[in-house]
């Protein structure tokens, strides 16, 4: 049976694309397709150290924020 869904998701696929692409024409703000894509143009800082931590979900988040404080803690610059 997942077999179908392969053989839709390939053929159906286009029309989705085709989709997106008419939509995007038809915003006033278009979409940065490459930062979609996870190709963020970040400027470059040299004044100081930065560390990123990614987190998507709410739950990630709060997962998340005891490492943020000790962090800070450790680091307070």
């Amino acid at each position: 049976m997942i077999w179908v869904y392969n053989i839709l998701l390939l053929l159906l696929s286009p029309l989705w694309l085709g989709a997106m692409w008419l939509k995007n024409s038809r915003r006033k703000d278009k979409i940065d397709w490459a930062e979609r894509f996870g190709d963020y143009k970040i400027p470059l800082r040299t004044d100081r150290k930065r560390i990123w931590i990614h987190a998507v979900s709410v739950g990630e988040v709060m997962a998340a924020k005891p490492i943020v404080e000790r962090v800070k803690a450790l680091l307070p610059e």
